[in-house]
């Protein structure tokens, strides 16, 4: 079974990234365990329905529950595809119902509270950058001196979440970010580099900074902010991703086309970008086109009913 999974992950990798073929064989490989699965025919609708109840009991959100069943889906139809299954059992399956996610964006008071804490701890450019570009914790991770323009005033997102590069464009505020990170990192390959620490000294060191280090840059500003403290210690990469929620936001509001958008963001189907716009709460003028409305000639005054 190892050497199956081993084949599909090569495959997940020539069509996506290494992240992805890496995380579907990690589940995969738990997914045999946990059903004590050793021959590709053991997997059934049965066996990929209780793996869904396990991890809804384990408090696995909708969203993960499915993408790890999509997992699976595609791993049997990969073994249908070479004759080892007669059939794709995954298609029987029912997949928990998917809720309209509530994001947490920020709002302005709360923004001033992430810089300023964010200054205190040495990682306003990381933030500020979160901030005003929209770029998951991910792309940040991996986003070189080479990627950047600051006199064309745009960067480029190498690999993203969909596996396709796009151009994100950057204001004063990320232009002031970028040059002061530049100051201190500009010598380097990666603008965010990885530091490393011996007793009191502490340095750069020219390599991709670790997810771990960037987390707990975050956990300060989460503990600063009440909303995002109530998630836990356990959950900084979805605290990080709030700032991600806030760029798409405060740009819909102030009137930016979805299209637009959705482009910055990176969302391959509009759909995604869509939700963030249901979830807005601001007012609209329109509104009060109700009211003229009803004020026709010759009802002032009088009810209408």
């Amino acid at each position: 079974m190892a050497r199956l999974i081993a084949g599909y992950s090569v495959s997940v990798e020539l069509r996506g990234t290494r992240s992805h073929a890496k995380r579907a064989s990690g589940f995969l490989l738990r997914f045999a365990e946990f059903s004590q699965i050793t021959e590709p025919e053991q997997i059934t609708a049965a066996s990929a329905e209780q793996w869904g109840l396990e991890q809804t009991a384990a408090g696995r959100s909708a969203k993960t529950i499915r993408n790890q069943l999509s997992v699976l889906s595609g791993f049997c139809i990969w073994l249908v595809r070479r004759g080892i299954l007669p059939d794709n059992p995954c298609r029987l399956v029912a997949l928990p119902r998917l809720h309209e996610p509530n994001f947490v964006a920020f709002t302005e008071h709360e923004c001033r509270i992430a810089l300023r804490v964010a200054l205190k701890h040495g990682c306003r450019p990381e933030i500020c950058l979160a901030l005003t570009t929209g770029l998951r914790l991910s792309e940040m991770a991996r986003l070189f001196w080479a990627d950047v323009d600051l006199e064309g005033r745009v960067l480029k997102v190498r690999k993203s979440k969909s596996g396709h590069p796009r151009i994100v464009p950057l204001s004063k505020r990320a232009i002031g970010a970028l040059r002061r990170q530049k100051i201190k990192t500009g010598k380097l390959t990666w603008v965010f580099p990885a530091r490393r620490t011996c007793r009191s000294r502490a340095w750069l060191v020219d390599r991709q900074r670790s997810l771990p280090s960037w987390l707990r840059l975050m956990r300060p500003v989460q503990e600063a902010i009440p909303r995002l403290g109530q998630l836990g210690r356990q959950a900084t990469g979805r605290a990080y991703h709030a700032f991600r929620h806030t760029f798409i936001t405060r740009l819909l509001a102030d009137g930016i086309s979805i299209y637009k958008v959705a482009k910055w963001a990176g969302h391959r189907d509009i759909r995604q970008t869509e939700r963030y716009a249901r979830m807005l709460v601001v007012y609209d003028p329109d509104i009060e086109r109700l009211g003229t409305r009803a004020q026709e000639p010759g009802t002032r005054g009088r009810s209408t009913g």
